[in-house]
């Protein structure tokens, strides 16, 4: 499975590793996402993504293998990020981080995050605007496009 990193860009913002499924892999969406906090996690997800993952009950076990390196506790304030894809060819993610009290009724990842990919800038920014006008109480960040390229 190919992996990228998106950096988190400003500080407390997660790390995204993404990997995309290779074809013929049933999943719900072409990428895997992990959510990425601290330079702990980083290295052990490394190491695991190295690792053959398990297979158990005919499909791949990431539960127990990469998963389960980035599954603690979270750290941070609720928002909303748009991360910007680091190669051609890799999507927009924008992801949320919410109070404890949503996450638990929308199924967040690590209890608290969600992620949406979208394959261009105008589809990215244009689910920003309507995330901005549904839920005008949680801090949107976008980064400097001038820093990032």
């Amino acid at each position: 499975m190919p992996i990228v990193w998106y950096g988190g860009f400003l500080p407390g913002l997660p790390d995204l590793c993404v990997g995309r499924w290779p074809a013929g892999v049933a999943a719900k969406t072409p990428w895997k996402v992990w959510i990425v906090e601290t330079p702990q996690e980083r290295a052990a997800l490394l190491a695991s993504v190295a690792k053959p993952v398990a297979i158990r009950g005919g499909g791949l076990d990431f539960k127990s293998g990469p998963d389960a390196m980035v599954s603690g506790p979270i750290r941070g304030d609720s928002v909303i990020a748009l991360y910007l894809p680091p190669e051609p060819g890799w999507p927009w993610f924008t992801v949320g981080r919410w109070p404890p009290e949503v996450a638990l009724g929308i199924g967040a990842q690590r209890e608290a995050y969600t992620w949406e990919a979208d394959a261009t800038e105008a589809a990215a920014l244009d689910r920003i605007a309507r995330m901005r006008s549904q839920m005008p109480h949680m801090p949107v960040v976008v980064p400097d496009r001038k820093q990032a390229n």
